[in-house]
């Protein structure tokens, strides 16, 4: 058997996920309206494990393009960390939908710029060109197309080929 890193390998678009900037319900009205004038204060970031800083936000209307720096003092490296967050403390976040879609629908937490879009992130199932799938591998994705929103699912549903494996440096 050859390394994967020596095999062609194609990539089927699974789940479209998109980030969403929510809160609780509370801070819908304490909050500017504006997203370029929101109070980075309460801002909670989300730190980039290859540049260990904090990703800025991206939210795109009409032609603008904010971006927003959140806070430098109370940042989290998990997206779990940033929801609970939230939830207990009142602050604002952007994170995938996925992670926060159960939140979303019981209003625990809201959508504070819905008609803003942001970037957005598309999962993928990795595979052996030259293989047939196992079963095994193809249940599982067929559970994960199940579990997630059919209304994600990316419209380029073709696979792609992976880039050429390299090693970071």
């Amino acid at each position: 058997d050859r390394p994967v890193e020596h095999e062609e390998l194609i990539a089927q678009p699974i789940y479209e996920a998109r980030h969403i900037v929510c809160g609780t319900p509370t801070l819908r009205d304490r909050i500017a309206h504006d997203p370029a004038d929101l109070d980075r204060s309460l801002c909670l970031g989300l730190l980039n494990e290859v540049r260990h800083d904090v990703n800025d936000w991206s939210l795109y209307r009409a032609g603008r393009h904010i971006r927003v720096h959140p806070r430098e003092t109370k940042n989290f490296n998990s997206s779990d960390g940033l929801v609970a967050a939230a939830l207990n403390g009142g602050d604002i976040i952007h994170v995938l939908d996925v992670f926060v879609n159960p939140y979303l629908n019981n209003s625990t937490l809201v959508d504070l710029y819905p008609d803003w879009k942001t970037d957005v992130r598309v999962f993928y199932a990795v595979g052996l060109k030259t293989r047939t799938t196992s079963e095994k591998v193809r249940a599982f994705v067929e559970f994960v197309l199940e579990v997630l929103d059919a209304q994600r699912r990316p419209l380029y549903a073709k696979p792609v080929q992976v880039r050429a494996w390299t090693k970071r440096r």
